[in-house]
């Protein structure tokens, strides 16, 4: 890689042909970038032009022709500015001398042998653009095909009128400054020369760190079908021409689907464009490209090899095949995206529903291959798939070699796949397979809804869909039947807790009954859909308010529609007019089962309530300096550690400090071990019998423990000062 300040004398200093990469997408620029271009110039001082940025080109290495990597817009922008300005200034403004100095700049000459030489454009433009530019770049006398409305219309044939009204209404004395600023000798243009060893994408992404991205996609197939015209020779071009047309811009371009492929979406910490996600796919179902080598900008590279393999038979087939694929992917996601009645019998769209709210993209080239192979067991082996995923996500097991699972189902193809699933969950260390899933305790808004969701449709399949009177829809509100903000209207709602002998515990203690309802407002069993959204005064009422609503306030039973899991809520209302942690209790049990009954999870469970609560509903953000100032010891200790905990933000050595007294002493001003193993529940109470420790445990690495509940106000600025501390690593 080379960078040189360059002028535009550059260009026929050198001979220099600049060739835009033949399938390119079109040229965009408009108005705006028109107007910012000739103004940046106008304004200039000093008689020198701006500084107009910089160039990536690739040089061939046989010659002067080099490929715009990126600058297309600019280049394309100066040549129709030039030419504009030798159209409309004339000898009037320049004279014999520089305007063959300013011709130079986007024109070479072509010497046949004949004794005539003919004119062509420096720039090569894509095929797209090319039949507007070449129009654009014509000679002066010819104005016919500049009159046509198909000139007129397009993009290219716009910029053109644009500068040549703009140069028209110019006064002379600022033509004659414009020319002395084309034609000056100062650098304003930064050229990076490439060679064929070079990274195009990673030094574009470098240049323009706050631009635009080079694109995988753009790269792969003009490398693709740039390569196809190198191995079948410049002559037969409009056979390549045809083949382009046909097998890319009727799958990616024609009738608005440019759109489509071009939006972006959110996968993991990254924004994609659907291209981009088609492509990754497609080169991990034909083992191109393997994700556990190669991040996502490995791609482009990966595309590059394999294409530089093929001879000119192959790359033919190849790319015939990549557009069977994306035609493939295009009508899925899109059937998918459009869906308005999901049903569990249509596994294809359901599993893609799965795989999105669970943020797992990393299955999608399986889901691809099996679709496009039509694969004789497909809704068997999506349901399959659908239980090995939620297994996991309810169980908080871990995703993180879900590139390597993915790869062996696509190599080894296994006819029965939820063997593989079994065999790679029993190699799963630390999970406990048959407790009561955790995942269901603690759960946030977006996989809540997801949950629920497929509960009502595993209802609706056993019920018949034919009882419910309006299609299962993916446009539902999650709400909280005890709120989030419960103290206000529903602290006098009596707390209770479920031993583990499976009974019921009244909670007369505040600290104990405080944690208690924390830990059981984020559980499935406390949580609904809807149609629409409450208002957020009922939303936060009282039980009464919130499922018949106050004044013109609606509620819950005003909304319920044919949602058989909101329905239930209204119905247990009407029957006992109150709602508490045993409804909870009941209700996350009872949810469970019919996710199990579906799914065949596990043949038994264990159900042992622990307390969890807000810690993973929040992030660091939530405990600010004023909640950290004001909130009651007691529950901001309870709140604070349960954080920690569930975040697995301390480590083994601080666990270890807070079981030890000394420890507590001196760093957190509590005169008993913060935590006790539940072992070890004699040292939880005093020589009276009375207990210093919250009854609920608290779980961290497969161990619980009974946490302190002495504290008082002056601990807080020792508890905080070590809190942060955490925070802070």
């Amino acid at each position: 890689m080379r960078g040189e300040a360059k002028t535009l004398y550059w260009l026929s200093g050198e001979k220099v042909e600049l060739s835009v990469p033949f399938f390119q997408r079109s040229y965009v620029w408009d108005t705006e970038d028109w107007d910012a271009l000739v103004k940046s110039i106008r304004d200039s001082n000093d008689n020198m032009m701006p500084f107009l940025g910089s160039l990536i080109l690739q040089k061939d290495s046989s010659s002067n022709r080099y490929l715009v990597i990126d600058g297309q817009q600019r280049l394309t922008t100066l040549s129709i500015m030039i030419k504009s300005i030798l159209d409309v200034f004339g000898n009037d403004v320049i004279d014999d001398r520089k305007k063959v100095k300013i011709e130079d700049m986007i024109y070479q000459y072509d010497d046949e042998g004949s004794g005539l030489s003919e004119r062509h454009p420096r720039l090569l433009p894509s095929n797209i653009d090319r039949d507007s530019f070449e129009t654009a770049m014509g000679s002066i006398n010819d104005k016919s095909n500049r009159e046509k409305e198909i000139f007129n219309n397009s993009r290219l044939g716009k910029c053109y009128h644009y500068f040549i009204k703009y140069f028209s209404d110019m006064e002379k004395e600022d033509r004659e400054a414009l020319i002395g600023k084309i034609t000056t000798r100062s650098h304003f243009l930064i050229v990076i020369s490439l060679d064929e060893n070079d990274d195009e994408q990673s030094i574009f992404d470098t240049v323009n760190s706050l631009g635009k991205g080079l694109t995988n996609s753009d790269i792969i197939k003009n490398f693709l079908y740039q390569h196809i015209l190198d191995k079948i020779g410049g002559s037969r071009k409009d056979r390549v021409i045809e083949h382009y047309k046909k097998y890319w811009e009727r799958v990616f371009c024609a009738d608005g689907r440019d759109e489509y492929w071009d939006f972006s979406r959110q996968t993991g910490r990254i924004s994609i464009t659907n291209l981009d996600a088609f492509l990754k796919d497609f080169a991990i179902v034909k083992g191109i490209y393997d994700p556990e080598m190669d991040n996502i900008d490995g791609l482009a590279k990966s595309y590059k090899r394999h294409i530089c393999s093929k001879n000119y038979g192959e790359l033919i087939a190849f790319s015939e095949e990549l557009a069977e694929y994306a035609e493939c992917f295009y009508q899925m996601r899109r059937k998918y995206e459009e869906c308005d009645d999901f049903r569990l019998s249509d596994s294809k769209n359901m599993t893609l529903l799965i795989l999105d709210k669970l943020e797992c993209s990393t299955f999608n080239p399986y889901v691809l291959s099996l679709v496009k192979e039509n694969d004789k067991d497909i809704d068997e082996k999506f349901k399959d798939l659908q239980r090995f995923l939620l297994k996991r996500f309810l169980w908080k097991a871990t995703n993180k070699n879900y590139n390597k699972c993915c790869g062996q189902l696509l190599k080894s193809r296994p006819n029965n796949p939820a063997d593989y699933y079994d065999e790679y969950n029993a190699n799963t260390e630390g999970i406990a397979w048959d407790a009561f899933p955790e995942g269901l305790l603690n759960i946030r808004n977006n996989p809540a809804t997801l949950i629920l969701f497929i509960i009502e449709a595993i209802r609706r399949e056993r019920e018949g869909e034919d009882k419910y009177d309006a299609p299962l829809t993916y446009n539902k509100s999650l709400e909280h039947i005890m709120p989030q903000k419960w103290e206000k209207n529903w602290k006098s709602v009596q707390s209770w807790y479920l031993n583990t002998d499976g009974q019921y515990i009244k909670l007369t203690d505040e600290n104990d009954a405080n944690a208690n309802r924390i830990g059981k407002i984020f559980s499935i069993g406390n949580m609904t859909l809807l149609p629409s959204k409450l208002n957020t005064s009922i939303s936060n009422g009282n039980f009464e308010d919130k499922i018949n609503g106050r004044g013109e306030r609606r509620g819950m039973r005003t909304f319920v529609g044919s949602l058989s899991i909101a329905k239930e809520i209204v119905d247990e209302f009407d029957s006992s007019h109150s709602w508490d942690e045993r409804n909870i209790y009941d209700r996350e049990k009872s949810l469970f089962d019919e996710l199990n009954e579906y799914y065949s999870f596990v043949d038994e469970i264990r159900y042992t309530p622990t307390l969890e609560g807000l810690a993973s509903q929040v992030d660091d953000t939530y405990f600010t300096d004023e909640y950290l100032k004001n909130k009651r010891i007691g529950n901001m200790v309870v709140e604070c550690l349960r954080y920690l905990m569930l975040n697995s933000r301390q480590s083994p050595d601080d666990i270890k400090n807070l079981r030890d007294r000394t420890f507590s002493s001196e760093n957190l001003s509590c005169a008993f071990p913060v935590l006790v193993p539940i072992e070890k529940a004699d040292k939880t109470v005093d020589s009276n019998g009375r207990s210093r420790y919250y009854k609920k445990t608290f779980k961290y690495n497969g161990s619980e423990y009974y946490m302190c509940r002495e504290w008082f106000e002056h601990d807080r600025k020792y508890f905080v000062k070590w809190f942060r501390e955490i925070l802070a690593r």
